[in-house]
């Protein structure tokens, strides 16, 4: 994004943005990748960090094929991938914890269900 602000003729700032926004990636990746083994119980751990690799894989290979699709309407990339995060997010609502049950919205709401 930051790219397109820089003028065509200065290389070396549109090499510096894109080396640096590649490193911010890689350490969002490494820092998500961490995020997900921490999230999940010992005794499922290494099952939902298969998955989550997984998914990270086919979004991966997913995106240079839906890339192609811009060529019929620029807005069949973002909403291919916007309807994933959705399905994540309304398929979360069936998870056991949040089944049939209010979530707290506050901090002392939390403590008190403790």
């Amino acid at each position: 994004m930051f790219i397109l602000a820089v003028p065509q003729g200065y290389a070396i700032a549109v090499t510096s943005l894109a080396v640096a926004s590649r490193f911010f990636l890689i350490w969002a990746g490494a820092v998500g990748f961490v995020y997900l083994q921490e999230l999940f119980p010992t005794s499922v751990r290494q099952t939902a960090t298969a998955l989550g690799a997984m998914s990270a894989r086919a979004g991966g290979v997913m995106s240079p094929l839906l890339n192609m699709l811009a060529v019929f309407h620029w807005s069949i990339p973002p909403a291919v991938f916007s309807s994933f995060t959705l399905v994540a997010g309304a398929l979360s609502f069936l998870l056991p914890e949040t089944r049939n049950k209010e979530l707290p919205e506050s901090a002392d709401e939390v403590e008190n269900n403790r």
